[in-house]
């Protein structure tokens, strides 16, 4: 993997867009002080993670933007692409050139890419990592970092050879592993606190259900037998108040067959009084019926209200424990999903140690 070319603009001194080309061997970059040589080696760090103002020579990371100067006004954003040649498949990406950018904003706001894809800046360090390359793999050593190193002792030279031999990467995605797995098992803890809160919710509802649905199927055969009876005396009364019509309508035609014979009405007196009587009886008698009828509609009209009812509210509970059966399968496919993710990090986890 080889450094091809630098990419600035707005980054310190570089107001315009300045593209540096690394070509194969030593590239040398020489000019006056002051002309930005350092600049070029800072941009190089900040674009390969460096996160501290200090190593930047600066105060705060806002001050690496282009402040203005020479009747040019400042800018209020700066951006570093760095492009490796990648050919040797050193980072574990299908592609011959790795191109990384990252840049920021006069009021904070930091944005990575890689190759022209928005990423983060822990991404693009894990892609450096891969490498060997990166903010701690000194690879860039600074003036009198080659002196520190030969005086250093003990633990400063373990430290060297640590970031060398990627031992702080490596630990550092321990400890990223480590997090995630402390993430899953709360969020496996949750979900089974859930779990259990939906099983104590799911057990009285059930109970409750098959209450109801013993309820409901007594009430509806109590229904059917009552709506029979109903039924048969509907019957009953229909079948009295169609033989009251034909008597009646006998009586009718008796009465039309005698007015025709006045002479023989006045003669026989004793033959008229037993119909009118019957007929007088009959007409009663219908009226009784008809509101008998009306009565025992009355009590049919309101147990079909009653079935309809019943039925809306077997409707609201079947529907009440469908969401809960899907709720509580939701919960069992995640606890799933994570305890897979948890068996992967704890192999991955113990890899790494």
């Amino acid at each position: 993997m080889r450094l091809v070319r630098l990419k600035m603009m707005g980054f310190k001194s570089f107001a315009d867009p300045v593209t540096i080309e690394f070509n194969p061997g030593v590239t040398a970059i020489v000019g006056p002080n002051g002309s930005g040589k350092s600049n070029v080696v800072d941009a190089l760090a900040w674009v390969l993670g460096a996160q501290s103002p200090r190593l930047l020579r600066l105060a705060k990371m806002e001050e690496l933007i282009y402040a203005g100067g020479d009747g040019r006004q400042p800018l209020g954003r700066a951006e570093v692409t760095v492009e490796f040649d990648n050919t040797d498949h050193l980072v574990a990406l299908p592609m011959a050139e790795i191109a990384m950018s990252r840049a920021i904003t006069r009021n904070g706001d930091a944005q990575y890419r890689l190759n022209g894809a928005q990423c983060r800046l822990t991404d693009l360090v894990d892609t450096l990592s891969e490498a060997n390359l990166g903010k701690t793999q000194h690879v860039i050593i600074s003036q009198g970092e080659i002196e520190s190193i030969a005086n250093a002792k003990g633990d400063e030279i373990r430290a060297v050879l640590e970031d060398a031999a990627q031992v702080s990467t490596l630990r550092r995605r321990l400890n990223q592993s480590e997090r995630h797995v402390e993430s899953v098992t709360k969020s496996l803890n949750e979900v089974a606190v859930k779990e259990r809160e939906l099983r104590r919710r799911i057990r009285p509802l059930r109970a409750q259900v098959s209450l109801y649905e013993q309820r409901t199927e007594l009430t509806r055969r109590r229904d059917a037998v009552a709506l029979w009876v109903l039924r048969r005396r509907l019957e009953g009364y229909s079948e009295q108040a169609q033989q009251a019509a034909e008597a009646l309508e006998g009586v009718t035609k008796r009465l039309e067959e005698l007015g025709d014979d006045d002479v023989e009405v006045e003669r026989k007196p004793s033959t008229l009084e037993p119909l009118l009587a019957r007929l007088r009886s009959q007409r009663q008698r219908a009226a009784d019926l008809r509101g008998e009828i009306l009565e025992a509609m009355g009590p049919l009209n309101r147990l079909e209200a009653t079935i309809a009812r019943s039925d809306t509210e077997l409707a609201m509970v079947t529907e009440e424990l469908e969401r809960l059966r899907a709720a509580k399968a939701e919960v069992l496919e995640r606890i799933d999903h994570l305890e897979h993710a948890g068996a992967a990090l704890a192999t991955r986890r113990g890899e790494l140690g």
